[in-house]
């Protein structure tokens, strides 16, 4: 997936479209996902004025946990050094599960825990000093699947945090 994703995002075109779109030089972002890809699997999306990275669960969090891991600590530090390049964007901290239930005292439903993990996130960023105002987190639970919740690979596709980048108007 990532081989696929840098040789998509080295062409030409596709470079010309995110600048264009996004005002984002795609080189930061193909530079982003070649210094992370050996750990982690992320997937970069561009629409009309938005960029999305997303990171998978078992980068971030443990099962049915909204404790960041350790480990997740470069990967969102690269993502900080990333966005903070871009200071007249907007960024949108999105969590996202799969549609198996979780029923804890401390997440009664993955709505609780799908919030919990992208205000994790969110706070994790102000404490390296990103600025409270550009930044926002959003709980989806399973409402926005990417695959199917049938098969555990479109499960673990499921669980995950997006990083919404949004040019301000």
């Amino acid at each position: 997936m990532c081989i696929r994703l840098l040789e998509l995002l080295d062409s030409a075109e596709v470079k010309e479209s995110i600048q264009n779109l996004t005002g984002m030089k795609s080189n930061d972002i193909l530079n982003y996902i070649t210094e992370v890809a050996e750990e982690t699997e992320l997937d970069v999306d561009t629409s009309e004025a938005q960029v999305v990275v997303r990171v998978p669960r078992a980068s971030l969090f443990k099962p049915g946990e909204a404790d960041l891991q350790l480990s997740a600590r470069p990967v969102l530090d690269e993502v900080i050094r990333v966005v903070n390049k871009y200071p007249d964007y907007k960024i949108h901290i999105q969590g996202h599960t799969d549609d198996e239930p979780i029923s804890t005292e401390r997440f009664p439903t993955n709505w609780e825990l799908s919030a919990a993990r992208a205000t994790a996130v969110l706070r994790y960023f102000y404490d390296k000093g990103a600025e409270p105002e550009r930044m926002t987190a959003t709980g989806y639970a399973d409402t926005f699947p990417l695959a199917t919740n049938d098969t555990a690979p479109g499960r673990a596709k499921n669980r995950r945090v997006e990083f919404v980048l949004e040019k301000e108007k």
